[in-house]
């Protein structure tokens, strides 16, 4: 027996504009079997959590860079 999928979340390589992703939200709806698609504004946890992870990347590149 096979497990069942209720929904996916898509997430975008950059936060984009709400009037811009508009058509991105459009073109969604129209593939079968999706019934609605909702999108999910940045917050400020999200945008502290991006922030410190791209610290930490940064703060371990800036590491392994040292040891050379």
């Amino acid at each position: 027996m096979t497990d069942r999928v209720h929904s996916v979340q898509v997430v975008l390589s950059k936060n984009i504009r709400d009037d811009d992703v508009q058509p991105l939200l459009d073109a969604l709806k129209h593939i079968v079997g999706v019934e609605d698609v909702v999108p999910i504004i940045v917050d400020h946890d999200s945008h502290m959590a991006e922030v410190r992870a791209r610290n930490d990347v940064r703060r371990r590149l800036y590491e392994i860079a040292a040891e050379f």
